[in-house]
């Protein structure tokens, strides 16, 4: 049998939480209250974002952006801008022969105290560039005709516990360009 527990009893609305114990449901005023799992996982505290702006980058050069991830598994949308035409990809096991700069990564609660598992790094020196796990293409335009584009993954990735992935964004505009890379996520 569920318990239940009245949360305000003298104010309106009423909001009542019903637990089996292992889920709980949210009630006001008799209708159901939900959010998505990703906007609860910021509530918790266990969403993070990093971004980074690439500046100049020229063309057939790269922006790269390196993402290691922790015992924790790792629910993942990259998001890329470009000043220009691009092909992005995704690699897992790159090798180096220089990690890369940290950067900073932010949850996405401002209230919570609660620290990533994960670490993010911009520009390593890659000796392999590993297995490619998609490759997409960032219509901006060319020479001339080039216009910004953005684009991010249409749905998140769950990446490997203890993984080590590489963003690589490739202008392929032309010209020389600034490009961004962002990665938010969530850990369970």
């Amino acid at each position: 049998m569920p318990n239940y527990k009245v949360l305000n009893e003298s104010e309106m609305p009423l909001f009542i939480e019903v637990t089996d114990g292992t889920q709980t449901l949210n009630v006001s005023n008799g209708a159901a209250v939900t959010i998505a799992s990703e906007h609860y996982e910021i509530h918790e505290g266990d969403a993070y974002v990093v971004s980074y702006l690439f500046k100049d980058v020229g063309n057939n050069n790269y922006a790269n952006m390196r993402l290691v991830t922790g015992r924790k598994a790792t629910h993942a949308v990259g998001f890329v801008a470009a000043d220009g035409k691009a092909i992005i990809s995704l690699h897992r096991a790159a090798t180096y022969s220089a990690s890369g700069t940290s950067l900073n990564i932010y949850n996405l609660n401002g209230n919570s105290t609660n620290i990533t598992v994960n670490k993010a790094l911009q520009s390593p020196t890659i000796s392999s560039s590993g297995t490619l796990i998609y490759q997409t293409l960032l219509p901006g335009g060319k020479g001339t005709r080039v216009v910004g584009a953005e684009t991010s993954s249409s749905s998140e990735t769950i990446l490997q516990i203890s993984g080590d992935y590489l963003y690589r964004v490739q202008n392929v505009s032309s010209v020389t360009g600034d490009i961004s890379i962002e990665f938010r996520w969530y850990e369970v």
